[in-house]
Formats: C-alpha cells, structure tokens, sequence
C-alpha cells in the first residue's frame, strides 16, 4: 500500500467514525456466563439468539430410531425414490457430453461387450478340448466353475 493510499484509507476512516458519531453501539451485545464441568467460564455474545443447543439424543436412541426407519416400508420407498434420482442425474450427465463422445463411449461398450462373448465362446471351447483337472481345494470345497462358468460369471458382474 502506497503512502496516498495509506493516507486516503485513514481519512476514510475518520469520515466514517465521524458518521456514526463516534460513540460505539453495545445494544446487541448480551452478557451471560455459561457453566461447564471443572469451573466457570464467562463470555460475550454478540448475538442475542444465540442460545445453547438442545440437549441431544444418546447413542442407543439415534440407532434406535435409524433401525426403525430401515425396518419401515418407507425406507425402500425413500431407497427407490434416491435410486431414481441417481439414474436421472447419470442420464443427464451422459446427455450433456458431446455427441462425438457419446458415440464413444457407446463402442467402447459395444466392442467390450463382444470381447467378453469370445472369451466366453473361447472358454467353452477350452473347456471342451482341455477340461481343467481337479484340484486338491477344489475337491476339498467343491469343483470351483469351469472356465465357461467363470466368463458367464464375469459377464454377470460387468452388467
């Protein structure tokens, strides 16, 4: 800050304590002393409303009230109602790209799609021509999936 600058801040600030007439307004301000564990602590407001939180619920009730919220059919009402909140803001998110990314992205999933269904065409065949010999786990928990077993489940889980 330069020294004009300095000096027309200063006269601006004997302009405005000139203006509110130089005496300090204190209407707002509320002494109060709260008491807490261990002694007292004292302290000023500035605001009048600003009063102490209620007291709060325990632990056991707020867990209390969210099982009861889960166990009420309101929950998969308010579940359903967020779940298709969601879909429309992916929706619109999607739409909001440009249509060159758009088209993009639906070969992306068009090429992934049909990679995923030759590997499940490929391990069928592998399957076929070469079954996988059983292990020792596999015959101790059960026969794990066969490779084709395996790409179907993978494909479940991509979609």
């Amino acid at each position: 800050m330069t020294p004009q600058e300095e000096l027309a801040a200063l006269r601006r600030l004997k302009e405005l304590e000139a203006k509110a007439g130089r005496q300090p307004d204190f209407s707002n301000v509320v002494s109060r002393a709260d008491t807490v564990s261990g002694g007292r602590v004292g302290g000023l407001s500035l605001a009048p409303s600003a009063n102490a939180l209620p007291p709060s619920q325990s632990l056991a009730a707020i867990n209390q009230g969210n099982a009861d919220y889960n166990a009420s059919p309101q929950a998969g009402v308010d579940a359903a109602a967020q779940e298709k909140q969601r879909a429309a803001l992916k929706a619109a998110d999607f739409q909001s790209l440009p249509a060159p990314l758009r088209g993009m992205i639906g070969a992306g999933s068009t090429v992934a799609k049909m990679a995923r269904g030759f590997g499940q065409i490929g391990a069928g065949v592998a399957d076929y021509v070469d079954p996988q010999a059983p292990t020792m786990a596999g015959l101790i928990t059960g026969q794990g999936p066969t490779r084709y077993q395996a790409a179907m489940q993978d494909e479940s889980a991509a979609r």
